[in-house]
């Protein structure tokens, strides 16, 4: 059974709460009322399964032709009669006298095949043989069904009773009462306004609350080290016990909720926990060594278990442990110890029922990637009050299933409980809140019900409300009004138009610059993508991340993700890395936050007392497919589209300059975006050794900008400016400038120095054996144009001689010959 998943038989149900007549009602109710119904498996639809029945071996003979089978004469009761089978001797266990469940004409197995007489090596057989795998049922057994204590022709429909329909949800975890069958008891008792009739249990051992005890130290003892981590343990000593299998009532309700029985002890355990919502766990007692139980936290050279499913787990520290004299015979609230498990010579048994801290078994849970059906209970926290119920319920299904089963010690600690909170709920504060009133009575009535303790006040104007010990997730009187109006139907509920002046709603800026954000660059033809927040060690090496900058997770979902991303960038290339192998030209870009310490560069920018600085930044990346080795470039291509996306946001006050260094950048084709006065990120080409990296084979363009930072400059002021009537003349400079001058005021004074230049664009930086170290190559391209005028050639040359001439000046630039 899957740790979230539920399998609620009706049957079983109506062992609780009698609603027979109403079942068709009751999946769409409980999906409206209580929890999503997620699968509705009806197994009275098995009506084939009537023609699937017991019979008796009369006789065996082998085949006449074929040494492989055997033909079985099987005796089915007076209304069947004889039937003759041919099987294969490989496949089935008999001899005469077994009672074997045989399919005869008419009957249908799980997969769709349909018996009928047929001819097997000239031999006509009536039928066949029936396993679990036909049946489509998990029932613990590898051969051929038997039934020794079943009447001949009963029909597998009657034996497994499947006059029934099974319900499957997805539980949520703040209902963990639902993880048992009694708390849907109680959700359908309410709902149909039907009296709940709760299991038997033994009352023989009186439990008190608050303390340790032990009715034979001798024999028994739980020794308490760590309240905290283990609020509740409980141990009960039982000799006497015969293992064998449970019978088919028990059988059948397990394998309904999708567990598949073992033996009468550890099918009864499971049991309880399916109707209790609270794990059990069963040692066996001559396994144990000592007479004290330990419930405690792992200690330093404890470091691996065998579990029950023989596998050798590592020990986490603060992991909790249940121990003996000398060993770990279980992880506590998790799994149990291959030493210490039930076998067929069990004849003693200790059974636990406790509470564990419900963070602690999350925590080793998701450290040993090991769910299980107990953890998945454990985690989302169970009272005390539920160990104490389950156990006495464990012992009165002992007695009852094992009549020579004698309790011989018991003990336990079980920590103080905090009185549950009591509500006082106004019918008026009520009626307000649903937008309509109600009979005062069926308020009550809803909330006795649900197995609220309930009480009408003396003024008779509201109701004195305390939750059960089962509803932890009841915290707020709020709670309590949606526990009564779920039960009464949200569907009853009269519509209303509100009624008030509604205020403007304050513009969310960040939300409408990314909106524009992405809508620019979707018309650009770039892919929006979506990472998760959290990153590895390995990432942040690559960006060359401080690591003391970087907020690591106590709690990480993986080891690969075991920080907070400061960075967009490295999940950007990856992205890039699973697409190239199917796609040539790419363009993605993504918004997110990154996350810093307090100890960051920035931390004089945040002055309140929140741990952690949030930035929103924008990445983007280009790949085309240009090979590492290749000359050409993907730089102009990203400044083309960070030039597109500043120009369309109206942010005119940008230039771009040259950084002194970067870590993941080429510093050769990389320049660092200026909005205003402030730094708002870099663009260019990554290093090719990070590509190398990340098994990337082509050259990537990548912008990485600080939306905090550009925001501010956002102009949505729209200008035109007519085309000129005049033609334009596209010119070419190639100037060699000293290194130290950023490019940036270069293109600042070209754009300044006449009106008749415009659309300076940056075409290629060089840096190489043809120019000196300490100098760096620009080719430039402008367009010259008059707005009054057509301009002749030797304008436009007189005026690139001009310009080159005060470049020279003001910057030591000289044309590149």
């Amino acid at each position: 059974m899957s740790e979230e998943i539920l399998k609620v038989s009706f049957n079983w149900l109506k062992e609780y709460v009698d609603f027979t007549g109403k079942e068709s009602l009751a999946p769409s109710l409980l999906n409206s009322r209580t929890m999503e119904v997620e699968k509705i498996i009806p197994y009275f639809e098995k009506k084939s399964f009537k023609n699937i029945i017991v019979g008796e071996v009369k006789d065996i003979k082998p085949h006449p032709t074929s040494p492989n089978f055997n033909i079985a004469a099987v005796y089915a009761g007076e209304n069947i009669g004889q039937k003759t089978i041919v099987y294969t001797k490989a496949k089935a266990d008999l001899i005469i006298g077994d009672k074997p469940l045989i399919a005869i004409k008419g009957a249908i197995f799980d997969d769709g095949l349909k018996i009928r007489e047929k001819s097997i090596l000239g031999v006509v057989s009536e039928g066949a043989f029936c396993s679990e795998k036909e049946l489509g049922l998990s029932l613990n057994v590898s051969n051929i069904l038997k039934f020794p204590d079943e009447p001949l022709g009963k029909s597998a429909y009657d034996i497994f009773e499947l006059n029934d329909t099974v319900l499957e949800f997805d539980l949520e975890p703040n209902r963990p009462d639902l993880f048992g069958i009694q708390g849907f008891a109680y959700e359908v008792s309410s709902i149909f306004d039907k009296d709940i009739n709760l299991p038997d249990a033994d009352n023989d051992i009186a439990f008190k609350i608050g303390g340790s005890y032990s009715s034979n130290p001798d024999i028994l003892s739980v020794i308490m080290s760590n309240a905290e981590a283990v609020p509740c343990y409980i141990a009960v000593q039982i000799n006497g016990i015969i293992i064998k299998e449970s019978d088919l009532e028990i059988k059948n309700k397990l394998i309904k909720s999708g567990i598949r029985p073992i033996n009468n002890i550890v099918d009864l355990t499971n049991l309880v926990m399916l109707e209790t919502a609270q794990p059990l766990h069963a040692f066996d007692r001559n396994k144990l060594a000592g007479n004290k139980i330990f419930p405690r936290l792992k200690e330093k050279d404890e470091d691996i278990i065998s579990t029950l499913d023989d596998k050798e787990r590592k020990i986490f520290d603060d992991s909790i442990v249940i121990a003996d004299k000398d060993n770990i015979i279980a992880l506590g609230g998790i799994i149990g110890g291959f030493s210490s498990m039930i076998d067929k010579k069990t004849d003693s048994i200790i059974v636990e029922s406790a509470n564990f801290n419900m963070s602690s078994i999350r925590k080793t849970s998701r450290l040993m990637s090991l769910r299980t059906d107990a953890s998945a209970r454990f985690e989302k926290g169970l009272s005390p009050i539920a160990a104490i119920n389950a156990i006495k319920r464990f012992i009165y299904l002992i007695k009852k299933n094992i009549p020579e089963a004698i309790v011989n010690c018991y003990s336990y600690y079980i920590a103080d409980i905090v009185k549950p909170k009591e509500f006082y709920i106004y019918f008026e504060d009520l009626f307000n809140f649903l937008g309509q009133s109600i009979d005062k009575n069926k308020v009550i009535k809803i909330l006795a019900r649900l197995g609220f303790d309930v009480r009408l006040s003396e003024q008779e104007d509201g109701i004195f409300v305390t939750a059960p010990y089962f509803r932890s997730d009841i915290t707020d009187a709020i709670n309590i009004y949606e526990e009564i109006f779920r039960i009464y139907g949200y569907d009853k509920v009269k519509s209303t138009m509100p009624e008030g002046i509604l205020s403007y709603p304050e513009a969310n800026i960040n939300y409408k610059t990314s909106k524009e954000i992405r809508e620019i660059l979707r018309y650009a033809g770039f892919v929006e993508i979506i990472t998760p927040s959290f990153t590895g060690d390995k990432e942040l090496k690559i960006i060359s991340e401080n690591f003391n900058n970087a907020l690591e997770l106590k709690n990480p979902i993986s080891v690969e993700f075991n920080y907070l991303r400061t960075s967009l960038i490295p999940d950007s290339l990856k992205s890039l890395h699973q697409n190239s192998r199917k796609y040539k030209d790419i363009k993605i870009f993504e918004i997110g936050k990154t996350y810093f310490g307090k100890d960051n560069a920035d931390n004089n920018k945040h002055t309140d007392n929140y741990p952690v600085i949030e930035k929103n930044r924008l990445c983007g990346a280009v790949c085309s497919g240009i090979k590492l080795q290749s000359g050409e470039t993907e730089f102009y291509k990203v400044k083309g589209s960070v030039e597109f996306l500043l120009s369309n946001l109206g942010i005119k006050k940008y230039n771009f300059s040259q950084p002194k260094n970067n870590n993941i950048f080429d510093i050769n084709r990389t320049l660092e975006i200026f909005v205003g006065k402030s730094s708002a990120g870099f663009f260019g080409e990554i290093k090719t050794d990070v590509l190398k990296e990340l098994d990337l084979d082509c050259k990537v363009g990548v912008f990485d900008i600080d939306l905090e930072i550009i925001k501010e400059f956002i102009s949505h002021k729209k200008t035109f400016n007519a085309p000129s009537k005049y033609p334009i003349i596209e010119q070419d400079i190639s100037i060699i400038a000293p290194a130290v001058i950023e490019y940036g005021e270069i293109e600042k004074f070209i754009k300044k120095f006449s009106n008749l230049i415009k659309n300076v664009v940056l075409i290629d930086i060089y840096k190489g054996k043809q120019i000196e170290k300490d100098k760096i190559a620009y080719l430039i391209r402008y367009d010259a144009s008059d707005i009054a005028k057509t301009l002749t050639m030797k304008e436009v040359n007189e005026l690139r001689d001009r310009l080159v001439i005060e470049l020279n000046k003001n910057f030591g630039i000289i044309l590149r010959g």
